[in-house]
Parts: structure tokens; C-alpha cells; sequence
């Protein structure tokens, strides 16, 4: 609308009693990000407080390091599969408790997510 376009329709306006607005062009919205430093973790939570994140081929390679290292663990038999942080163990072992261990050696990977242990304890014979 041009200038004195406006002006007439704003004289129209007033002598009906009808009103008329102003078309402005809005400035864009601000946005203010505020970008705060990371907390430093806190003693009671432990490794699982604070998110780490690693490829999974990063965590993979921790896990097998970690259950080969163990003492409490044949890691010959076992195969680690890692997706999305999510951690899985397959393979046989020769006790429960060797199981149970494999599965609470794979969860100190800095960064793992959920375990599991699908570990199968051989018959002995």
C-alpha cells in the first residue's frame, strides 16, 4: 500500500468507526541461547553418573580388553557385540558365577549402556 493509500483508508476508517492496522514488517524474534558449562560429576554417582559418549567399536574393543585382562573370566569363548552403547555377551563359559562376572566386567566400559549377557554355562561332563 502506498503512502497516501493509507492515509485515505484511515480516514475511511474513522468516519465509519472501523479500524484499520498498520502493516509493519516485524523484526525476526531474538532467541538468547544460554550455554553453560558441564557439572563436574558428583562422588555418589559413580562411572554411570555422567554420559560418556564412544563409538561402538571404542566400547568393544574396551570390553574384550577388559574381559581377556580379568582374572575371574576365560574370555576365549565369549563374543562381545556392541550397538548403540548396548553391550552383548554370546559365547559359553564353564560356571554361573563366570557368567555373572563376564556381565559385571563388560558393564565397567566407560560408556556402556544396557548388557546382555546371553552367556551359557557348558554342561560339564
Amino acid at each position: 500500500m502506498e503512502k497516501h493509500e493509507l492515509t485515505e483508508s484511515k480516514q475511511q476508517a474513522e468516519e465509519t468507526g472501523v479500524s484499520v492496522q498498520e502493516e509493519h514488517p516485524q523484526p525476526p524474534a531474538m532467541e538468547r541461547i544460554e550455554i553453560l558449562p558441564p557439572e563436574p560429576p558428583r562422588p555418589e554417582e559413580g562411572p554411570g553418573g555422567v554420559s560418556h559418549y564412544r563409538s561402538d567399536p571404542e566400547l568393544e574393543k574396551e570390553v574384550r580388553e577388559l574381559l581377556a585382562s580379568s582374572q575371574e573370566v576365560n574370555a576365549e569363548n565369549i563374543e562381545v557385540f556392541v550397538q548403540t552403547g548396548n553391550v552383548t555377551l554370546r559365547g559359553t563359559v564353564k560356571t554361573s558365577e563366570e557368567r555373572d562376572a563376564a556381565g559385571r566386567i563388560a558393564a565397567r566400559g566407560l560408556g556402556v549402556g544396557e548388557i546382555f549377557n546371553e552367556l551359557v554355562v557348558e554342561e560339564s561332563k
